[in-house]
């Protein structure tokens, strides 16, 4: 029963803290305004895209390399 609730609480607390992304996005829009902040924003939503659209043609290329 201890590692259950001692998993609970480390699971509470890991989601609360923000991450990285999170942190950047909010300092660059207190300091910067939305003028600063939305090209951040876009930014950090711009990465997970290209990991994806590089995965795909990776998984193309494989698919037509096994024909």
């Amino acid at each position: 029963m201890n590692t259950l609730v001692l998993f609970f609480f480390v699971s509470l607390a890991s989601t609360a803290i923000p991450g990285p992304a999170v942190l950047y996005v909010t300092s660059q829009t207190m300091f910067g305004g939305m003028r600063s902040g939305l090209p951040a924003t876009l930014g950090v939503l711009a990465a997970p895209v290209a990991s994806l659209v590089g995965a795909g043609v990776s998984m193309a290329l494989l698919r037509k390399g096994a024909e």
